[in-house]
């Protein structure tokens, strides 16, 4: 959701960053909240990339973030889809979103309290995932991610308090 869902992206030269991604990473920062991306990654199940060419595509996008300033603290993925090429990548769909495996996962490594947490996504799935690990979850709908974080600011540091 911090950049334009291209359809399978895995390659730097079709990254487009969602307007005012930095400023609202950097606001998120400030308020206190760890940054982590919990991504479904079906396109590696499905077989229309590798995985160590979403894991280089995931090192380029946080090392451009980290140019930024923005400091992302993980990133979880779930690769599996029900109906995977490979048997490997059908083996455990608890982490691909609507599943809260990569939430619960989170939480464990990083002892977060997910009551205390937001998810931001922008699929009805993402939303869902953060109902069942009991995370606030905001669907981003918006054309601006800084507007969309100024106007939730205030809501967003109660949450986090």
């Amino acid at each position: 959701m911090i950049n334009r869902d291209t359809g399978y992206l895995h390659r730097p030269e079709d990254l487009i960053w969602i307007p005012g991604v930095v400023a609202g990473l950097s606001a998120l920062m400030r308020l206190g909240c760890p940054l982590i991306i919990v991504t479904n990654q079906s396109g590696i199940g499905r077989g229309r990339y590798s995985e160590t060419a979403f894991l280089q595509f995931n090192e380029f996008y946080l090392k451009a973030l980290a140019e930024e300033s923005i400091s992302i603290l993980d990133v979880f993925y779930a690769p599996d889809y029900e109906d995977a090429k490979l048997s490997v990548y059908r083996a455990d769909l608890s982490f691909r979103k609507p599943a809260a495996g990569m939430l619960f996962a989170a939480a464990r490594r990083h002892r977060l309290d997910l009551n205390r947490s937001l998810l931001i996504g922008d699929k009805a799935t993402d939303i869902q995932a953060g109902e069942v690990a009991g995370v606030t979850g905001v669907l981003f709908e918006e054309e601006n991610f800084a507007s969309f974080i100024d106007q939730r600011l205030e809501t967003f540091r109660r949450i986090v308090g």
